[in-house]
């Protein structure tokens, strides 16, 4: 299952998937831009694997690591060589590359391959592309050099947080809320260790915020508390990975 804004997809145990919420950029795969007030199915294919929403698209993955992609592409992030909004998953077969994992945000993509080599296109405004620039990438575009990549995760914004396969933690991008859990709000152009010490399983962001789950199982959060989200009793802001004490 996945969320991001608006909109969300599912895939169920016999692989089929499904999508429903806002569709105003087509993202819902359904051909058309009316939105959906219930899950409804995409297609008749049962191998799907994997699900992402990003802000007006959502990728998918197939079995052995098919990339596929629909909706926005306002700034290339569909992959397909123009400015067209795609109604229907579209593969992209050209790269011949097979992912694992991937984290679409606002405008932008960052993904894993199989190989563990981290990879991201699209809008770049804040340095989200983790490149030391900001400039748009048309075309998956390698971060680093490293083959030791896990998973990553996107807020619904412009910053991701990834893990490695010894469990490090990296945040990149847009940090104005101090959701990189890096100990200040400014933005970060590549990939930055976060909280070294711990070792990590697992992460989410939101909008604003982040949480993650340590390998001894200690949940930390951090981010924007304006609403108390962090579930520490307060309303302050934590700008680094804060351990969460469950009653």
């Amino acid at each position: 299952v996945s969320i991001s804004g608006f909109t969300a997809a599912a895939i169920d145990i016999q692989g089929h998937l499904h999508t429903w919420g806002h569709n105003s950029y087509g993202q819902l795969g359904s051909g058309d831009v009316v939105p959906q007030f219930a899950p409804q199915q995409v297609g008749t294919d049962t191998d799907w694997v994997l699900v992402k929403c990003g802000d007006g698209v959502i990728t998918g993955l197939k079995q052995g690591g098919e990339l596929w992609v629909w909706g926005d592409n306002t700034f290339a992030e569909l992959l397909t060589g123009d400015l067209v909004q795609r109604f229907i998953p579209r593969s992209v077969n050209n790269l011949l590359t097979r992912w694992s994992a991937l984290a679409p945000g606002a405008f932008h993509t960052v993904a894993v391959d199989t190989n563990g080599q981290l990879w991201s296109w699209g809008l770049n405004s804040f340095g989200q592309l983790g490149t030391g620039d900001r400039g748009q990438r048309l075309i998956p575009t390698r971060v680093g050099t490293g083959q030791d990549w896990k998973d990553v995760v996107s807020s619904n914004g412009s910053a991701w947080l990834a893990i490695k396969k010894d469990g490090s933690l990296w945040g990149c991008g847009s940090n104005w809320t101090g959701i990189l859990g890096l100990g200040h709000k400014r933005d970060v152009w590549v990939p930055t260790r976060v909280a070294m010490g711990i070792a990590w399983s697992v992460v989410a962001m939101g909008s604003y915020s982040a949480m993650g789950l340590a390998t001894d199982g200690t949940l930390y959060v951090w981010g924007l508390n304006n609403h108390g989200q962090l579930g520490l009793g307060d309303t302050v802001d934590r700008l680094y990975p804060t351990q969460l004490s469950l009653p």
